[in-house]
């Protein structure tokens, strides 16, 4: 199953002392390395 996961505002990594949506949005990929 395929998830769309969007963002509004500031956009990726904008919050580095709070990194866990990045984090969230990585894993949800499955990938070692994803492209984002």
């Amino acid at each position: 199953m395929r998830q769309i996961i969007a963002l509004g505002g500031g956009g990726f990594s904008m919050e580095p002392e709070n990194p866990l949506l990045d984090l969230y949005i990585l894993k949800q990929a499955k990938k070692e390395s994803p492209k984002i």
